[in-house]
């Protein structure tokens, strides 16, 4: 309700053009592109059956059920915006504001396995804290390293040098939907309105990359 209150879509949608600019545009090629309603559908699964994929490659979606990662032949990939295994789950460049550590923000790429987050990493980078940024500016941050070491990631497996490091589970925490009450709201737009008051940072950290 408060995020509606405050008109919070329109927000993400400003904040996003702004970043993205030309970059967001959308995929130009219509006549490879098939729309689902769940990405655990039937229908899912059929299309899978019909293309056959050594890899399937994953952003943004809800958890992947066995069923579709088993399409795969060889891998399933994800990008992940968070660190892990420190934060794994939903809103992940949402948390490290609420909780005082703008180092740890950026993306992982890992594979995609039944648990949370929680496959072997390819790669982790991490993106940096923009004086003004809001919520949203921040998340798009994390999305556009996380692209580019998408692309690195894929250019290691077409090139059969892919390896990634297991995760270590324990160091972190996976977040849910459920915690996205208002309490946590409030407090990370209160940071970054002293931040854009102050011009200082949150132990933000300047960028860096980890490969697997």
């Amino acid at each position: 309700m408060f995020l509606k209150i405050i008109r919070d879509d329109e927000a993400r949608t400003r904040s996003l053009q702004i970043l993205l600019g030309q970059k967001a545009q959308a995929f130009d090629a219509s006549g490879r592109i098939e729309y689902v309603q769940d990405i655990n559908s039937a229908e899912t699964l059929e299309i899978l059956q019909q293309r056959r994929p050594d890899a399937i490659l994953i952003y943004g979606t809800s958890v992947v059920k066995n069923a579709v990662l088993d399409s795969a032949a060889d891998i399933c990939v994800n990008l992940h915006t968070g660190i892990s295994p420190q934060y794994r789950g939903t809103a992940c460049s949402f948390w490290p504001v609420v909780n005082d550590e703008l180092d740890m923000l950026g993306a992982t790429i890992h594979e995609c396995t039944p648990g949370v987050d929680s496959g072997p990493i390819f790669e982790t980078v991490h993106s940096k804290y923009e004086p003004g940024d809001d919520l949203h500016t921040i998340f798009g941050r994390a999305v556009m390293v996380g692209a580019e070491a998408y692309v690195r990631v894929v250019q290691r497996y077409l090139a059969g040098t892919l390896s990634g490091v297991p995760q270590v589970l324990n160091l972190g925490r996976e977040y849910h939907g459920a915690d996205l009450t208002i309490g946590p709201e409030l407090v990370a737009r209160r940071r970054l309105a002293r931040l854009r008051a102050t011009g200082g940072s949150l132990r933000a950290a300047a960028p860096r990359k980890v490969r697997g």
